[in-house]
């Protein structure tokens, strides 16, 4: 079953906080957006609510506590489009098969359902509620749920529906650098569930730069709000340069939209690692880059040589994760 959380309060001093800290764009933010988000915007956001400089905090507040219907997040996780039950019988199919390949990777060997073939995997019920329990019990901040998220029920079991995904992409960065200091520069991080992961995790984090379009880096700042001590600064995407950026040592993150940035920003963001500022680059994302889609991965070979390591997701077929390191 599909239902929305319940209405969480976003305090008002979040707001303040994000004006504070971080302002308004100065640029254009079309100068940041592609063609193929311009087609998402004009879909699901005719009234823009997207721009909201001109409004008062309350109402703001009242657009960030309902997140997952207005406009703002679709395109970047499960929006208003669930509202339609085709839709939402669809994810719940999508979801069944996400459950099971998590499974597999997080108790690798421990269940007989595995098949070479990869045909008709089946959890029992027990191992199904062991999965949903992890899914439910894993560390994240109170106000990941804020903005009325689409949420999975199974009897007595509910987890956040997004979150499968990113719990797997998760996994992998967690072993790769559990025993080093990891600075990420999260690109693209859409609401925020991925960082949070990382940041409420025991992993060595800090430094960390926010770098996204201004709505979605507003829900990152707000999901992200009570880790504050591990974020340096975030950046409106249109007004991004790499001299904005003085530390070394840096983790580009990026799940998803690599290949939907406009070649002038992403161009911008290797510039960091060709000043030596960034050392590592993690990537999640589908590999068909054909049409608009910008070749994001010649640029990595170019400046960083083959991936350290290369596989394709067990959650996501056509889906690549990537760690390139210098």
């Amino acid at each position: 079953m599909i239902f929305r959380n319940k209405n969480i309060n976003i305090p008002t001093k979040v707001f303040v906080s994000y004006e504070k800290e971080v302002g308004n764009p100065v640029a254009d933010e079309n100068i940041a957006i592609s063609d193929i988000w311009l087609n998402v915007f004009n879909k699901f956001d005719k009234s823009n609510i997207r721009d909201t400089k001109s409004l008062e905090k309350e109402d703001i507040k009242k657009l960030y506590e309902d997140f997952f219907v207005n406009g703002l997040s679709d395109g970047a996780c499960a929006g208003k489009a669930l509202s339609n039950p085709i839709t939402r019988y669809k994810y719940i199919k999508r979801e069944n098969k996400r459950i099971i390949s998590l499974y597999l990777h997080m108790f690798p060997g421990k269940s007989k359902t595995y098949s070479r073939f990869e045909l008709k995997q089946k959890l029992k019920k027990k191992e199904y509620k062991e999965i949903l329990g992890l899914l439910k019990n894993i560390q994240l901040s109170e106000l990941i749920y804020s903005g009325q998220p689409w949420m999975s029920r199974f009897e007595d079991m509910e987890y956040l529906i997004e979150l499968t995904d990113h719990l797997y992409f998760f996994n992998i960065i967690r072993n790769f650098f559990s025993k080093n200091d990891l600075k990420p520069i999260f690109i693209g991080d859409g609401s925020g569930i991925l960082s949070n992961l990382l940041l409420s995790s025991d992993l060595k984090i800090g430094d960390t730069i926010f770098i996204d379009l201004p709505h979605f880096l507003l829900r990152q700042y707000i999901v992200n709000y009570d880790k504050k001590d591990k974020i340096t600064k975030f950046i409106h995407a249109q007004d991004f340069e790499s001299n904005l950026i003085e530390k070394s040592g840096l983790t580009i993150i990026n799940q998803d939209s690599f290949p939907e940035i406009p070649d002038a920003s992403l161009n911008k963001y290797f510039e960091l690692i060709e000043s030596n500022k960034v050392s590592s680059v993690i990537s999640y994302n589908h590999l068909d880059l054909r049409g608009d889609h910008t070749n994001y991965r010649d640029k990595l070979l170019n400046l960083m040589g083959n991936p350290q390591i290369r596989f394709e997701s067990k959650l996501r077929d056509g889906y690549f994760i990537e760690i390139f390191t210098k």
